[in-house]
């Protein structure tokens, strides 16, 4: 396309639309950042608590009540949040006001507010683990197979869509569930399939944790302003 200003994708994820070839071809790309985070970070804690009341368990069980299926309250377990961005803090605040121990690590941003832990500290103590990152070539780095080996059999992992894909190995997270090597994983995808799909404590959405109206509201306010920014020749929001 000849005479292209800028790309300016209605989304907080750009690494989809190439933005280092575009910066090459000096053509900015801005995006629309942390519209969606209050609302995730709300969801992210009725994830948190339907994997520790095990409902998929009950819900496969025909409702029937499973005794061997009993859960856990979310106060006083210690949540480990990996990545302290907006989504992050937001899931770090939710869950300290439900009574939660938090517990976090993060590559930039630090808060005084949290305790800030290794990676590896963090996943052998949390009872609830909830990765929050930026995907990138530098995160996909951060978790690997031995740092979800070193969880405790009893711990929760919680997954915001395509975060984890892109962080770790999904497939061996629903194996080590199966196994009842650990508690369980509550997530919301884009390919999630039924609950009764999966075997053990794996409890599954579609990926709704951002959609409500506000995020949207945000979302085309956010947007609209971009494109304007560019037709003043003032892009904000750039990100290459």
């Amino acid at each position: 396309l000849k005479n292209v200003k800028a790309v300016c994708p209605q989304s907080t994820a750009f690494d989809w639309v190439h933005p280092k070839e575009l910066k090459a071809l000096g053509i900015p790309v801005s995006n629309c950042p942390h519209f969606p985070a209050e609302s995730v970070a709300e969801y992210v804690v009725a994830l948190t608590i339907e994997g520790l009341r095990k409902t998929a368990l009950h819900l496969k069980n025909k409702w029937e009540m499973n005794w061997d299926a009993r859960g856990s309250s979310l106060r006083g377990k210690t949540v480990g949040v990996i990545g302290l961005g907006a989504i992050g803090h937001g899931i770090a605040t939710n869950m300290h006001a439900m009574g939660a121990n938090v517990i976090y690590w993060s590559k930039h941003t630090k808060d005084k507010n949290f305790k800030y832990v290794s990676v590896d500290e963090l996943f052998r103590t949390s009872d609830v683990i909830i990765p929050a990152m930026a995907t990138n070539d530098g995160s996909k780095k951060v978790i690997t197979n031995t740092h979800l080996d070193s969880l405790k059999k009893t711990a929760l992992f919680v997954g915001l869509n395509r975060i984890v894909k892109e962080l770790l190995d999904e497939e061996y997270l629903f194996k080590k569930v199966e196994k009842g090597e650990i508690g369980g994983y509550a997530f919301e995808s884009d390919f999630a399939k039924d609950v009764t799909h999966y075997k053990g404590n794996i409890w599954s959405v579609p990926a709704i944790a951002w959609y409500t109206d506000d995020s949207v509201a945000n979302l085309l306010d956010i947007w609209v302003n971009n494109m304007i920014a560019v037709a003043k020749d003032t892009p904000q929001n750039v990100v290459n």
